[in-house]
């Protein structure tokens, strides 16, 4: 889990192929592509920063929090100690205009807290609260799935049991009494906050099993 900025998408190699040589074929591209990129740069905007009315879901629920970019790397950062905004934004190279912004949603929705601690400056720590310290398992599964699907040089962190010297094991769903269980073999239904669409989906004539 590097402190890096995420790169950016990777260069054309053969754009030589495809660019207009002169500036009037450069103002062409661009105003027949315009339409289509603001329409692209739109979606999404509203897909980062948007919510998800129509879903009656906790998944959404959750992504309505954490899910905007940069905003699980705050708070991987917060599990690795850091506490002033400066921390963040020198661990993560993220702008100080996004990095406020986030780290203000944060604390609005109960993930984080602004601490007044002593100094010049009026300074603030921003730490985790029970909330957010319950992404804790989250923030590691993330990570092991990065490290075996993203990470070919292999991992860059790896997470021992300090009383063991052992490495954490995978993260698994498991049943009540810790047998590991598979997306085909977990049954489905309604909670107490399903909706009808949610209810009729899952409901008693539905399948109630995740497909292979």
């Amino acid at each position: 889990m590097s402190g890096t900025t995420p790169p950016l998408l990777p260069a054309y190699r053969n754009v030589s192929a495809w660019m207009p040589a002169t500036s009037a074929g450069m103002t062409r591209l661009y105003r027949s592509c315009q339409p289509g990129f603001e329409a692209l740069t739109n979606s999404a905007s509203a897909m980062r920063n948007g919510q998800f009315p129509s879903q009656t879901c906790s998944v959404a629920r959750a992504l309505e929090i954490v899910g905007e970019w940069w905003t699980l790397l705050i708070i991987r950062e917060a599990f690795f100690g850091a506490r002033r905004f400066g921390e963040f934004e020198r661990n993560l190279g993220v702008a100080k205009n996004v990095l406020s912004e986030r780290l203000a949603k944060l604390v609005a929705c109960g993930v984080m807290e602004r601490v007044e601690i002593s100094g010049r400056g009026n300074p603030r720590d921003y730490r985790l609260t029970e909330k957010g310290r319950d992404l804790f398992p989250v923030l590691v599964a993330l990570m092991q799935w990065g490290d075996r699907w993203a990470a070919p040089a292999g991992a860059p962190l790896r997470l021992f049991d300090p009383e063991t010297g052992e490495e954490i094991a995978a993260i698994r769903v498991t049943g009540a009494k810790g047998k590991p269980l598979a997306p085909e073999e977990v049954r489905i239904e309604p909670g107490p906050g399903a909706d009808e669409r949610v209810a009729r989906r899952f409901g008693a004539a539905a399948s109630g099993k995740l497909p292979r």
